[in-house]
């Protein structure tokens, strides 16, 4: 079908091939995902979930397993679907998992929920939860139904019945002499009646009557009555709309569904005789052209249950190629070639996490590492973790490294442990000097022996090179650019090009020149594969993958990594004879990719109710024009943030709003005002705070104590913590007795160990991945000080702060609109 016409129809159903092929079996599953991406057929985060849902439906053991996939890898991508996901592992996991389902999924969804439908998918979760006989609270978010800070434009938000979500609120609606569209009115009685009896919905209907108005209400309500044993009822609601939905309705949802929904509830009445009198009128339908078939695959297998009495899965599919065959022309395709299964099912969800590294997307690694960890913490993850670390471990060169990152961040868990530890000697000899330190480092932790390993340096070492001109020449390729590769060529001073920084920091530690470490690189990556292994092939190669699957997001440059990876295994093989200056090595690992053992993968937090939202207007409004809005500055975009038991020092956030290659942006900064001119954007604000990098601990890039005390955090190419964040100085906070610990850089302490400052990350909206998803979202952190040591503060940031806001309207890149807003306020305020 993807080959056809019908390739839209093969994308409606693909996930639930997946799901399907998931319940059959590993094998099946891992081939027909790698069939369906290739065709790009669906999108990563259907994948994900179709196959969260399949390995739940094989084995409900795995259900808090499914709950961190679909959580951290397929959640934050999904734009508005899913939104019953968590809810429905809620419902069929064993009791034992069912809280710690509930509290991921609240606080999954708080963060990388998308706005149109994070309440929703709370409220799901709540339900099922309170099914389970959790308490919960009914109105837990409440918070995001009428956020004021979050401007409302889009489809959802336009509904004047979204709050409405019980039959006394919507009876209360109804009375208040408003006119509310049917579509809203329908909406509201499907929420407020789910879960409810017949007998609290019938006192609605016989009161309103515009209820018994919609084809929809009606069919809930009788639903609910057939369930609840009121037959005569059920019966006799659905009776006015069977001659219009006969000659009016459809049986697929994707044109109303209408047909479906009413002999739902007749086969409720009356089964399989019912099911066959539908199966006549659906081929009716069928040969007279008053049904598309392509409109009913989405829905075929419930269509399928509406007509034909109970039937095994093998003779529903020949039924499905039949009726292909009969009304288009689509014929048999081959069979999916797959081995016999060799292991079990959480196989699967292990395998969807080696997929996310794979793609090479930071957010994405990053939401990868925080999953394995949390599987690792449940009784049927562990296994799952320590299989993709082995499993990385094989793929050999940047899985290297990947595979003792993620044990490392999973150094406390005794399944980890007694799976890795053996093989930590094994590992110890690789090439890659990051990788030689982590397993160092693990061994450390874990208390076991691992005895140094020396090898000769390569004969290479040994050559004298000729002069060469060209070994100092460092420019970029020509045409290179955030968005293309440039003129690429297989020299090594083009493969290296990147490089200075790092290898001048190589030969520092080592006794051997800078020119003869770019060559020796150069060999390195040429081993690797070469052109073969990282050009611009590759890069193509990745990029289509990433638009079959729908993730637009920034990626990881395979001609990039490849040259970090090789320097990383020149400064391996010195340091494995002997010859590099370990002490002196730490900066060099920073600078090519190496992670920090002080700070294990961040994980946002949600956006507190004192974490002030920017308002942003929709692209579709029906207001001002965004150019407008963008030079209309506002004096509410500079209110304080604040938390509960808290000050805010410092912050920052930005949100957006994007549709195409256009954005909506509204960004802000508090910082100490020890400045006098504010600056005109929040790029040139942020250049001009001074950076601090992670070393273990922080590491001024500054000379003295940074003034206002107040910096910002460095970006890693590791990774290890969100963009955009703001600490307080080092130095500074040691003048006034305060410091951080190793293994907590971002929390400053007294001497009695109490937390005065502490850096928050938040987020909230995910990430986008569509094109015309033009939903708010945004991120951002503050620096935050307990209320007792503000006087100590201020004799190194002063007694004010300013609160700047920037507003800016781009087309296409170019921005066409902008204005800045700033104030002054009290430290202590």
């Amino acid at each position: 079908m993807s080959e056809t016409e019908g390739d839209g129809a093969a994308g409606r159903i693909a996930s639930s091939i997946v799901r399907w092929a998931t319940v059959g079996g590993v094998s099946l599953a891992k081939a027909t995902v790698d069939q369906i991406e290739n065709a790009g057929l669906t999108s990563w985060s259907k994948i994900v979930e179709s196959i969260a849902r399949g390995a739940v439906e094989r084995d409900t053991q795995l259900s808090a397993c499914a709950a961190v996939a679909f959580a951290r890898l397929a959640l934050p991508f999904a734009s508005e679907h899913g939104q019953e996901m968590l809810a429905d592992l809620v419902e069929i996991a064993p009791d034992e998992q069912v809280d710690f389902i509930v509290t991921l999924g609240l606080s999954a969804a708080a963060i990388d929920g998308h706005l149109g439908c994070r309440s929703t998918i709370m409220e799901n979760i709540a339900k099922k939860a309170k099914a389970r006989g959790r308490s919960m609270e009914t109105n837990m978010a409440v918070r995001w139904q009428d956020d004021s800070e979050v401007v409302k434009h889009g489809s959802t938000n336009d509904d004047k019945l979204y709050n409405v979500r019980s039959l006394e609120e919507l009876d209360k609606k109804l009375k208040d002499g408003t006119a509310y569209s049917s579509w809203d009115i329908s909406s509201a009685f499907e929420r407020a009646a789910e879960g409810r009896s017949f007998k609290e919905i019938e006192p609605l209907l016989v009161q309103h009557p515009i209820l018994r108005e919609d084809e929809r209400i009606l069919v809930h309500a009788a639903t609910a009555a057939a369930k609840h044993g009121r037959a005569d009822a059920a019966a006799k609601l659905i009776e006015p709309i069977k001659g219009k939905m006969a000659t009016e309705g459809s049986w697929g949802s994707w044109q109303s569904g209408a047909k479906a929904r009413l002999r739902g509830v007749e086969v409720a009445l009356r089964g399989d005789a019912a099911r066959k009198e539908n199966f006549e009128e659906l081929c009716l339908d069928l040969s007279q052209g008053r049904e598309w078939l392509a409109s009913l695959l989405p829905d075929l297998l419930d269509v399928l249950d509406l007509t034909i009495p109970r039937a095994a899965d093998a003779e529903l599919w020949e039924i499905l190629a039949q009726l292909l065959r009969e009304f288009r022309e689509y014929k048999s395709g081959h069979d999916i070639q797959y081995a016999a299964d060799a292991e079990g099912t959480a196989t699967l969800l292990g395998d969807l996490f080696k997929r996310a590294l794979e793609l090479k997307i930071g957010v994405l690694e990053c939401q990868a590492r925080v999953g394995l960890r949390e599987l690792a913490s449940l009784e049927a993850g562990a296994p799952i973790t320590a299989k993709v670390v082995r499993d990385l471990w094989c793929k050999g060169g940047e899985g290297e490294l990947q595979a003792t990152r993620i044990a490392w961040e999973c150094r406390d868990v005794q399944g980890v442990r007694d799976a890795i530890a053996p093989q930590l000697h094994g590992w110890s000899t690789s090439r890659d000097l990051a990788v030689q330190r982590s397993v160092a480092a693990l061994a450390g932790y874990w208390q076991v022996r691992v005895e140094r390993v020396q090898r000769e340096l390569p004969i290479f070492y040994s050559i004298e090179l000729p002069p060469d001109d060209g070994s100092d020449d460092y420019e970029q390729p020509i045409g290179f650019s955030p968005f293309d590769e440039g003129l690429w060529t297989d020299d090594p001073y083009s493969w290296t090009w990147g490089l200075k920084f790092p290898l001048e920091l190589l030969s520092d530690c080592s006794p051997f020149a800078q020119n003869v470490l770019r060559r020796r690189t150069a060999i390195l990556m040429a081993q690797m594969g070469g052109r073969a292994a990282f050009g611009p092939e590759v890069a193509k190669k990745l990029k289509q993958r990433y638009s079959r699957l729908d993730l637009r997001l920034k990626y990881h440059r395979p001609m990039a990594m490849a040259a970090l990876l090789a320097v990383r295994q020149a400064a391996g093989e010195i340091a494995l004879a002997g010859q590099l200056d370990l002490a002196k090595s730490l900066y060099f690992l920073h600078e090519t990719g190496a992670f920090n053992f002080s700070t294990d993968t961040v994980i946002p937090e949600s956006r507190e109710p004192g974490f002030h939202g920017l308002a942003i207007p929709g692209f579709f409004t029906s207001s001002a024009p965004t150019g407008e809005w963008a030079k209309q500055a506002n004096d509410q975009d500079t209110l304080r943030d604040h938390l509960r038991g808290w000050l805010c020092l410092a912050s920052i956030s930005r949100f957006e709003r994007r549709r195409f290659a256009d954005r909506l942006g509204a960004e802000r900064l508090t910082v100490p005002s020890h400045e006098g001119k504010p600056c005109e954007s929040l790029q040139q604000a942020w250049d001009k705070i001074p950076r601090v990098e992670v070393l273990g601990s922080l590491y001024p890039l500054y000379r003295g104590a940074a003034p206002g005390g107040v910096v910002r955090i460095d970006e890693s190419i590791a990774g290890s913590v969100p963009r955009w964040g703001l600490t307080l100085c080092p130095r500074a906070a040691k003048s006034v007795g305060l410091e951080s610990r190793r293994t907590e850089p971002f929390v400053y302490r007294e001497s009695s160990g109490e937390v005065a400052l502490r850096t928050v990350w938040w987020r909230e909206g995910g990430f986008r991945v569509d094109d015309v998803d033009d939903a708010l979202r945004g991120h951002g952190s503050a620096l935050l000080v307990r209320p007792q040591f503000v006087e100590r503060i201020k004799r190194i940031a002063g007694d004010t702060v300013r609160i700047s806001a920037w507003r800016v309207s781009e087309e296409r890149t170019s921005i066409t609109a902008s204005s800045s807003h700033h104030r002054i306020s009290a430290l202590g305020e």
